[in-house]
C-alpha cells in the first residue's frame, strides 16, 4: 500500500461529481476571456479536499460559495460546514494556495474575474461594460 505525499494526484473525471451550474458559468466566463488552463475539482493536500477551479501553477483557487441563503439547510452555511470549509482554506493557504471565494453575484458583475485576472497580473485594458 502506497503512502500519500500530500501531493495533488492527477485528476481523474468522475461522472459521479456533477458541476454546479455556478461553476459552470464561472468556468465559461473564465474560457471566454482566455483564462483557460484551469483544472475542475482538482485535489491538494494529504486530506485530498477539492478546489472548483484551480490555476495550478500559479496556485490561485476559485471556491464557488453556493447555498449560501439557505439557512440551517446549507451545508456550507451551517456550523460544522462552515468549520469544515476554514480548515480547509487555512491548509490552503499555509500550502501557498491563494484562494478567491465568490457568490453568485460576484460572477455576474465581474469581481470574479477581476481578482483572478489581478492575481494572475494580467492588467486590465479598459472598463468591460459586459463583464460577463
Amino acid at each position: 500500500m502506497s503512502k500519500d505525499s500530500g501531493e495533488s494526484s492527477p485528476q481523474k473525471k468522475s461522472y459521479s461529481w456533477k458541476r454546479s451550474k455556478l461553476e459552470v458559468k464561472a468556468e465559461k466566463i473564465l474560457k471566454s476571456h482566455g483564462l483557460d488552463w484551469f483544472e475542475e475539482e482538482h485535489r491538494f493536500c494529504k486530506r485530498r479536499w477539492r478546489f472548483d477551479i484551480a490555476f495550478v501553477e500559479e496556485k490561485i483557487a476559485i471556491e464557488i460559495e453556493g447555498g449560501i441563503w439557505k439557512g440551517k439547510f446549507g451545508g456550507h452555511t451551517s456550523g460544522k460546514g462552515y468549520t469544515n470549509n476554514c480548515e480547509k482554506y487555512n491548509e490552503a493557504t499555509v500550502a501557498g494556495w491563494k484562494v478567491i471565494r465568490v457568490v453568485s453575484t460576484q460572477i455576474d458583475n465581474g469581481d470574479m474575474l477581476r481578482w483572478v485576472k489581478g492575481l494572475l497580473g494580467i492588467a486590465e485594458t479598459e472598463e468591460d461594460p459586459d463583464p460577463t
